[in-house]
């Protein structure tokens, strides 16, 4: 069983059984040493080979030359479509230059250089090539590219513009040949490309050109009907209004100034006539050339007048005549007096009427100022667009000479700094990294092969793996005799009679381990106890581990026959004597128990052996076995049977059945898990008293490292050396 996963099948429990409580997530170290010790031989085989066929491998390939070539390349190409230019950007250039790598790497590159060098016909490329002179189909060739291809090497460096070619071949004249066409195919290439960007680009140009004519034409349209639209001119005409509208405010300031003035003098005039409309006290009336001389003469006709009423009557002709006069010139004076006041009016109103109209004209030249002023913003809006028209289209004209310049003298971006010479030593393969490889690889593959290995075994190694897969009971570990170190000298004697002839050695320890774990179990009231020791399938050295537990207990003194109950395969009776009489005999009645009976002097131990050729159906369920059992129960302190196989024979779970404890043995790492757990279950359904699991056939070696032996006294013992009684502790 692996020490790593725990088993995916369960085991129905029976009652009051318990597992036991283990932590699937925890690998313990030792364990994982102990168990890379146990598949050492496994992991070194697969290392080993594996070591040897990579160094074969490499021992068997021919030496290639790989001759190198360097290119500088500048990758700040511009964009010969986009007409402003833009700011060098690093990352830029690191992908046109990661470009560039796998561009020479492609197969278009590798079909190039096919093409240019005729390496189709080459038989380093072309095996075919040697026997038939015949162009290759299209499969073949490529081939032939794919091949070409994994030749080449390309390598940027990282600090500088700088690509490593490489190229390997048999021959390193061909390798600097190749390498060199390469860089070649590569510039010819980026020639190619650029010629196709400049024709791309100057059909853009030209198709942007025209459209940038278009822009300028409407933008300078626009720009006309705007300034037409709202009397927008020059800066001159600007200035010029500025200052008619600041003179037109001078001429107003005037205007009002005389315009108040003869509003005054007509207010005085008004107010001198009075409410009553005289126009005697119009002192504005004097200011008259003809009021003065109409004042005048009424003066004097006035003088007049008073001399002739001094001296005539009323009635006199001249005093008629005087006041006839008088009151002709005091009419004219009213005459003149209201010719003056409308005068005066008319002069006001004039004065009015110019502020009005200078007023206005200045009203109008600062409207269109203020209107010029609103409708600025809009108008360098449209100037700006326009300018930035006429650039663009400068620029356009200029791309285009740019263009066409360049696409008579195409140049690339990359350059040849250093061309590939032949190498003097080869390249692969390199025997110092295949060894290393190689070393790795085998020891990947040896760790690989014994976690498989490990993964892939579904057996039972350990006192744990047995509580933790079959729920049960870990009753001995009794180990194989060949691999008990203070043995070695009794491997060629059967291991039932090293145990009686070496009874305090560490395998007869172990079982007289197994004795005292049954007779530590509660047995039946009076009597002895009958003991059944059955296995899943044949070959688990169930016979051997009855014989050796019955003779272990017959020489602690105690009364013990062992029952070969076995009758196909009789394990028991071939190891301890052929007999021609036994237990079938004994159970049909047709021989005396007492006649069947052999005792084996070197220990004591008493045996009912199987006859040959006896193999009756049900003889074991029959009432006269189950009497005879009793019967030896009474005379026996232990009756042990040596059962069939679970798996194989039906007989198996009838015995176990009539037995008062049955111990279940299973081959250590040998019992696949299915078929243990299928006979514990089996026994478990058929209510056989199950006491507990014995692992037979241990390694004691191999054992050591799946068990916490080491840390007893007995494992101590058994490094010192003494034997494997550590395992039973274990």
């Amino acid at each position: 069983m692996n020490n790593f996963t725990s088993s995916a099948h369960e085991l129905r429990v029976r009652p009051g059984a318990q597992r036991r409580a283990e932590d699937p997530g925890r690998i313990e170290f030792r364990s994982v040493v102990a168990t890379a010790w146990r598949r050492a031989g496994l992991g070194l085989g697969v290392g080993v080979a594996l070591i040897a066929l990579v160094l074969a491998y490499a021992a068997t390939r021919p030496p290639l030359f790989t001759a190198y070539g360097q290119l500088l390349v500048d990758p700040r190409q511009a964009n010969l479509t986009a007409i402003q230019p833009s700011q060098p950007d690093g990352k830029v250039e690191v992908n046109l230059l990661d470009t560039d790598v796998e561009t020479i790497g492609s197969r278009a590159a590798a079909e190039d250089l096919v093409r240019r060098y005729a390496l189709d016909r080459d038989p380093e490329f072309n095996p075919a090539a040697r026997a038939s002179d015949r162009k290759p189909d299209a499969l073949a060739f490529e081939r032939i590219v794919q091949r070409v291809r994994d030749r080449i090497t390309v390598d940027r460096d990282t600090k500088a513009p700088l690509i490593s070619v490489g190229f390997s071949s048999r021959s390193p004249l061909k390798a600097a040949r190749l390498a060199n066409g390469l860089l070649q195919v590569f510039l010819d290439q980026k020639v190619k490309a650029k010629v196709a960007t400049f024709e791309h680009a100057d059909e853009g140009v030209r198709s942007g050109l025209e459209t940038m004519r278009r822009q300028v034409e409407a933008a300078e349209q626009n720009l006309a009907e705007y300034k037409n639209a709202h009397g927008l001119y020059g800066t001159d005409d600007t200035i010029a209004a500025e200052q008619e509208a600041s003179l037109l405010s001078q001429e107003v300031a005037k205007a009002q100034a005389d315009a108040a003035e003869r509003r005054a003098s007509l207010d005085a005039a008004l107010r001198q006539a009075g409410p009553g409309g005289s126009l005697d006290n119009v002192g504005a009336s004097t200011t008259s050339p003809a009021m003065y001389v109409l004042r005048k003469k009424e003066a004097e006709v006035s003088i007049r007048l008073a001399q002739l009423e001094a001296d005539f009557k009323p009635e006199y002709p001249e005093v008629k005549r005087a006041q006839a006069q008088l009151n002709d010139i005091r009419a004219a004076i009213q005459q003149e007096t209201r010719r003056v006041l409308s005068s005066l009016r008319a002069e006001a109103q004039a004065a009015n009427g110019r502020v009005s109209s200078l007023a206005a004209s200045r009203g109008a030249i600062e409207g269109a100022l203020a209107a010029r002023d609103r409708a600025e913003p809009d108008l360098f809006s449209l100037e700006q667009k326009a300018t930035s028209a006429k650039e663009l289209y400068a620029a356009y004209l200029k791309r285009i000479g740019e263009i066409a310049a360049g696409r008579d003298m195409p140049q690339t971006d990359a350059r040849i700094v250093a061309v590939a010479d032949p190498p003097h030593s080869p390249s692969s393969p390199n025997m110092l990294d295949m060894s290393l490889f190689a070393l790795v690889l085998g020891a990947l593959g040896a760790a690989a092969a014994m976690i498989v290995a490990e993964v892939w075994d579904r057996t039972l190694r350990s006192r744990a793996d047995v509580e933790r897969e079959l729920a049960m009971q870990v009753a001995g570990v009794l180990p194989e005799l060949a691999s008990v170190r203070a043995a070695a000298r009794g491997r060629s004697q059967p291991p039932e009679d090293y145990l009686v002839r070496e009874p305090f050695s560490s395998f007869a320890e172990s079982f007289r381990h197994l004795h005292a774990f049954v007779a530590l179990r509660p047995g039946p009231s009076g009597g002895g106890r009958i003991i059944a020791f059955t296995s899943a399938i044949p070959g688990e050295g169930k016979s051997l581990s009855c014989c050796c537990l019955g003779r272990a207990m017959a020489l602690s003194g105690k009364r013990v026959v062992v029952v070969d109950c076995d009758l196909r395969r009789r394990g028991l009776t071939r190891r301890l004597g052929e007999a021609d009489r036994g237990v079938v005999q004994v159970a049909d009645g047709s021989v005396p128990l007492a006649e069947a009976l052999r005792l084996d002097a070197a220990s004591g131990l008493w045996v009912l052996p199987a006859s040959p050729n006896a193999v009756p159906e049900d003889l074991f369920a029959h009432p006269e076995t189950e009497r005879l059992f009793e019967r030896l129960r009474e005379d026996f302190d232990y009756v042990l049977l040596d059962t069939p196989p679970v798996l194989g024979v039906a007989d198996a779970r009838v015995v176990a059945g009539k037995a008062d404890q049955v111990l279940l043995g299973v081959r250590w790492d040998r019992t696949p898990l299915r078929a243990a757990q299928a006979a514990a279950q089996i026994l478990y359904e058929s209510g056989a008293p199950i006491v507990g699991a014995v692992l037979t056939r241990v390694d004691a070696r191999g054992y050591a490292g799946f068990s916490s032996a080491g840390q007893t006294p007995y494992g101590q013992a058994r490094r010192r050396p003494v034997g494997v009684a550590v395992l039973q502790g274990g």
